[in-house]
């Protein structure tokens, strides 16, 4: 994730045993990005808005 210039961290998501990443596992994974997205605009990290 980044935001202002600076990197906040990543996701990885591994298939392990599996070839592809179940629909549900990629579901939960892009949620849970989603939510600590939002977490980061709440507490002003990140670019500022523009206009």
């Amino acid at each position: 994730m980044f935001g202002n210039g600076h990197c906040y961290g990543r996701f990885m998501l591994w298939p392990g045993r599996a070839d592809v990443v179940p629909l549900q596992t990629r579901l939960v994974a892009v949620t849970l990005a989603d939510q600590v997205g939002a977490a980061l605009a709440d507490a002003g990290v990140g670019p500022a808005p523009e206009g």
